[in-house]
């Protein structure tokens, strides 16, 4: 568990809670003073010819009970505001006491349900899926809890307090506020917990699968009749399960899936599913393609069918939406920041007590899906085509990149993606073997791993794997489909069209970002003072009027007269240096302390402008009042020299590490005189510094 978990789980509630303990002990001497004199009254309303003990300013007196019970009714009429109010404090007192203390109980029932769950999980699949759904069933009441009590309890300490100051300032605020005031309390009451139902709502609907976009067709038994029977085949096996889809694309890897799938047409392919992709069955072997489906059918049979029906759709469903829950950044979140992130927190932790363990059994579930594939087919043939596709992997997804980015114009990439690697050298295939194979929803082992376990020769399988492409190789796919020529241009072309309309959008953000920075941005720190001038000022001046304050000057002068004159003298000059700081400081601020060009960026601190061709990166250095931008420059660049002072701070050119870092702190505002926040600068920095690059894509594009 990380620092921040623990500080939002457990210290943050743990101090909220002393806080409160702390307000309790407060409002505690009220009520208690108040028994006290009530009790006094009530006693000598009894026997008011007694004499009782009255404890007065720290002392205990005995008095006549007449005499007591006027003192204890002077003191409850002076304190009937205090008095009045302290039923209340003490209430949200208590309530912030109680509900911080059920805070730690949940956040602690939920970090021990996840290590419970844990422990359980790494029994065996059937536990692990026993332990998610356990923690499923109730880590959303968990969240959900958190957000309630969170806002529960900081509301009851703030309210104390705003009860307390009320009383103690006692501001005349007419009925007529108090209800408004009343009102305005109660809507922002209610608008905040509002936002915590529907951040709750979310939670509930953490595990629910998301579906996966993907570019491909569903195929009928109709349009490949020969590859669904080599899938009902490669199915017949005990405790097998027959995908109830296959999706055919371009771009993936083969996998299989139970997780929902939102196809590039627009429809939902919900079951068991098979993503069967035209290039990589084009670029192996019939036997290799045969292990390889084999292999992820395994995945579907025998003990692995309900991990990766019922858990891992859930599992990458839940790590997906987790996201929606967490504030975009820059965005503030609805609800406290303190109960939002404790939720996020405990779904964090969860995940990541999973993560481990789900990564150990997908290990596991590897091999016992290759001792599938190789069933299948052959255990050669799978460790060729593990090779292979990992050796090709490279190529290929060089090939489809410049598919994406429009440098290939094809009807059928499957075919010219055969052709592009039939005229090139493949990579050796030795070179991946500590390489795990791609592949959207599992990680796979390393290379060797498996074609050791599967008791196959390396040598043997990089040889098969390293064999040159051929067109022959698309052969064997005119035998699983119907009209494959067909079906690949057809996939083909959607891939063009998504192509064109993402290309479409892409030229129009580079246009976007061309034409903000086609002209001159100046930045201004209006407000800069030299707070080492004022001080100067200050100070000297003080002395000044000190020493003059009670002095006699003697005429004609003396030794005492000329030794104050030369003192006056140096004050007077310690004066001017310090006015003429702050007057050079309040010219400098007239002048744009940057300004951002198509070009270059020019700063106040530097003599000539920084071309921005020269600049190979830049990062930001914040805090709460300054803002310091490092530059980094190409080497062979000459950076201009620091403009003025030497020795002022958080400046400097490196030119051994070419870097240079500069200052433009301030309120910063814009020539139109609108303030500039930091995050903004930074937009503006990145803006300028991507143009030039945006430029030349766009030309690329033409």
């Amino acid at each position: 568990m990380n620092k921040k978990s623990v500080t939002y789980l457990f210290l943050i509630p743990l101090i909220l809670f002393f806080y409160a303990v702390w307000q309790n002990w407060r409002v505690s001497t009220v009520v208690d003073r108040a028994d006290y004199e009530s009790h006094i009254v009530a006693t000598a309303n009894q026997s008011p010819q007694a004499t009782l003990p009255y404890r007065h300013d720290g002392q205990e007196t005995e008095m006549p009970a007449t005499q007591a019970r006027e003192l204890a009714q002077q003191y409850l009429k002076e304190n009937r505001d205090w008095i009045s109010a302290a039923g209340i404090e003490q209430f949200l007192a208590r309530g912030g006491m109680l509900f911080t203390l059920i805070s730690l109980l949940i956040n602690a029932g939920a970090v021990g349900l996840c290590r419970f769950c844990v422990i359980q999980g790494q029994r065996s699949q059937s536990a692990l899926l026993r332990a998610f759904w356990l923690c499923r069933l109730l880590l959303p009441f968990i969240m959900a809890a958190q957000l309630l009590v969170g806002a529960v309890y900081q509301f009851s300490i703030l309210f104390y307090e705003i009860v307390w100051a009320a009383v103690t300032f006692n501001p005349k605020i007419s009925p007529v506020m108090i209800g408004l005031y009343l009102l305005i309390i109660a809507a922002v009451v209610l608008w905040v917990f509002w936002h915590i139902l529907m951040v709750t709502a979310k939670c509930f609907a953490l595990f629910r699968p998301v579906p996966k976009p993907v570019m491909g067709h569903r195929v009928s038994r109709r349009e490949a009749p020969a590859l669904w029977q080599a899938v009902d085949a490669l199915a017949r096996g005990p405790g097998a399960v027959v995908p109830e889809n296959i999706v055919v694309g371009l771009t993936d890897n083969f996998y299989v899936t139970a997780s929902p799938l939102l196809l590039n047409t627009g429809e939902t392919v919900t079951g068991q599913t098979l993503y069967f992709p035209l290039t990589w069955a084009a670029l192996l072997s019939p036997e290799e393609m045969t292990a390889v489906v084999g292999h992820e059918l395994g995945h579907f049979s025998g003990k692995d069918t309900e991990y990766s029906q019922r858990f891992l759709p859930l599992y990458d469903g839940f790590s997906r939406s987790l996201d929606v829950l967490d504030p975009k950044e820059g965005k503030k979140p609805y609800v406290g920041v303190v109960e939002l992130r404790t939720a996020l927190y405990s779904a964090h932790y969860f995940l990541e007590q999973f993560h481990g363990m789900v990564m150990m059994w997908r290990q596991r579930r590897e091999h016992a899906a290759d001792e599938a594939g190789a069933q299948a087919s052959s255990p050669q043939a799978l460790s060729s085509a593990l090779l292979r596709i990992v050796a090709l992997s490279g190529p290929v997804e060089a090939y489809l990149n410049e598919v994406y980015q429009a440098k290939v114009q094809t009807d059928n990439v499957v075919t010219s993606l055969l052709a592009h690697l039939s005229g090139h050298p493949l990579p050796d295939p030795r070179d991946y073997l500590e390489k795990e194979t791609s592949h959207p929803y599992d990680s796979h082992p390393s290379s060797r791993s498996r074609i050791e376990a599967l008791g196959c020769s390396v040598e043997l399988s990089a040889i098969q794997a390293s064999r040159p492409v051929t067109m022959q190789s698309y052969a064997h796919l005119q035998t699983l489909f119907a009209d494959v020529d067909g079906l690949a241009r057809a996939l083909t072309a959607h891939l063009a069209g998504e192509v064109a309309e993402q290309r479409n959008v892409w030229r129009e953000e580079l246009n976007t970002v061309v034409q903000a920075a086609s002209g001159e941005k100046a930045i201004y720190s209006r407000s800069r003072i030299s707070r080492g001038g004022v001080l100067t000022i200050v100070t000297f001046l003080s002395l000044l009027i000190a020493f003059h304050s009670d002095r006699e000057w003697d005429y004609p002068p003396g030794k005492r007269e000329f030794t104050g004159l030369i003192l006056t003298l140096v004050f007077v000059y310690f004066c001017w240096l310090g006015v003429r700081s702050v007057l050079r400081y309040w010219r400098a601020s007239k002048e744009p302390i940057m300004i951002l060009t198509p070009q270059s960026l020019i700063f106040s601190e530097l003599t000539e402008p920084v071309p921005l061709s020269a600049l190979t990166g830049y990062q930001f250095f914040l805090t709460k009042n300054d803002t310091l931008i490092e530059l980094e420059y190409k080497e062979g660049y000459q950076p201009p020299p620091l403009a003025g002072s030497r020795f002022r701070a958080y400046r400097h050119v490196d030119e051994k590490a070419r870097q240079m870092l500069l200052d433009v702190s301030g309120k910063l505002r814009d020539a139109d005189n609108k303030p500039v926040s930091q995050e903004q600068l930074m937009e503006l920095v990145a803006l300028y510094f991507h143009a030039p690059a945006a430029q030349a894509e766009l030309h690329t594009m033409q």
